[in-house]
């Protein structure tokens, strides 16, 4: 039986001197693990910002992706188009079990890529405790709440043109 804990986790992203940014965003933990580090160190989780992720995830919504997947990363943007990690879940008596994560845009699912990763089987009432108690956020004076993201700068544009 694998364990699921939740740490807030640095990231930092530049495109120029004027566009330029760092903050924090809510990791997917794996018996001591980051799910981030083996699935795609370059995307975010957007647990906090979209209230149906967090409801998807305990399975009290059905999955928000027409594919019937959950996200767990994505770009900062938070729009799946640019490119979500998504898992399948289900639940198997006093288990939750993410098995399949693949790539995902939108319009199609990738399935490659992902063999080292999964399945995780979760003991119920300790998955349900760890999406629901989540770690304090990072203390920041500068720092400002955007969603699903704990964001110290104040330049980036996070809308895609």
């Amino acid at each position: 039986m694998s364990r699921l804990d939740l740490r807030w986790r640095g990231w930092s992203w530049y495109h120029d001197e004027q566009n330029q940014q760092s903050g924090h965003f809510l990791d997917f933990v794996v018996d001591g693990t980051s799910l981030c580090d083996i699935l795609e160190p370059g995307m975010v989780s957007q647990l906090g910002s979209k209230d149906q992720l967090l409801t998807g995830l305990l399975l009290e919504t059905p999955p928000s992706l027409s594919s019937g997947r959950y996200e767990l990363y994505g770009c900062l943007c938070g729009d799946v188009m640019c490119g979500s990690i998504t898992v399948a879940i289900e639940r198997a008596g006093d288990r939750i079990v993410w098995k399949d994560f693949a790539h995902e845009d939108g319009e199609a699912v990738y399935k490659s890529g992902f063999g080292e990763a999964g399945p995780f089987e979760f003991e119920i009432a300790q998955y349900r405790q760890a999406l629901l108690s989540w770690p304090l956020k990072p203390e920041s004076k500068r720092a400002r709440k955007k969603p699903g993201l704990w964001i110290e700068g104040v330049n980036y544009d996070h809308r895609h043109r």
